[in-house]
């Protein structure tokens, strides 16, 4: 992942914030998503071709303590953040 920067944060117990920080590449269509309890929550289709550019989603996850871990979905390959305490 050398064209950005991807990061999660959690926000509370039931939401997480996941965002992608792009400076450079070729015109990119994304999802992000978030794990969580074992379940996968994802945005819709992000085109992310405007550089350098923050491009984020707030997702609604499983709600109670639980680790969260960031991800985008590009490509045919999924990258992860290291995962966050959402207590």
């Amino acid at each position: 992942m050398s064209n950005g920067i991807l990061a999660t944060m959690a926000s509370g117990k039931t939401y997480a914030e996941v965002s992608y920080y792009r400076h450079s590449g070729s015109n990119l269509t994304a999802k992000l998503g978030a794990e969580k309890g074992g379940k996968n929550f994802w945005s819709g289709n992000i085109a992310m071709n405007t550089k350098p550019f923050h491009y984020y989603s707030m997702l609604t996850v499983s709600s109670g303590c639980g680790s969260v871990i960031g991800k985008m979905l590009a490509n045919g390959s999924t990258y992860t953040t290291p995962p966050m305490s959402s207590c």
